[in-house]
């Protein structure tokens, strides 16, 4: 979660500095901030994709909780 939450944020940052405004829903696709947003939206399914596995593996060990494994 820690490297998709910085793969997520850091290019928001970079895309700042390169003078992309917040809130707007679409731009022009020669501004070169195509790439920027592709590693934002790569790393937000990264942090969807270890929350699902943490989702699923509370109840597992909550079944399991007390039994040892070998």
């Amino acid at each position: 979660m820690l490297i998709g939450f910085n793969v997520a944020f850091f290019p928001m940052h970079i895309l700042g500095l390169l003078g992309m405004p917040r809130r707007v829903y679409t731009y022009a696709p020669d501004l070169g901030w195509n790439l920027w947003n592709l590693l934002s939206t790569i790393g937000a399914f990264l942090i969807g994709a270890s929350l699902l596995v943490f989702l699923a593996n509370v109840p597992f060990d909550f079944c399991h909780w007390g039994t040892t494994r070998t």
